[in-house]
């Protein structure tokens, strides 16, 4: 895990972070867009703008922002964390 990064708790230890499918609104289809773009892990995925997100995997800014949420959620991560990153972006 990079510096930086602060898990909540161990629960994202089972989680496979390579799979994007266990993410709602992912399905085989948006997961290889966003893997061909190089979102290859949960991480890429949980800091990401919402906007950016949704148009690189071809769906809503709602359903990005519920692919964020989820993947969020599934690392254990801050949510000030990922806030934080979206803030720098800007």
């Amino acid at each position: 895990m990079e510096e930086g990064r602060r898990l909540k708790n161990d629960d994202a230890r089972g989680v496979d972070e390579h799979d994007l499918k266990q993410l709602p609104g992912v399905d085989e289809e948006v997961e290889t867009r966003l893997k061909a773009q190089g979102y290859d892990t949960l991480w890429e995925v949980a800091y990401e703008d919402a906007t950016i997100l949704a148009w690189t995997a071809g769906v809503a800014r709602g359903v990005s922002e519920k692919i964020i949420a989820s993947a969020t959620a599934l690392l254990g991560l801050e949510e000030d964390e990922t806030d934080e990153s979206e803030n720098a972006a800007e």
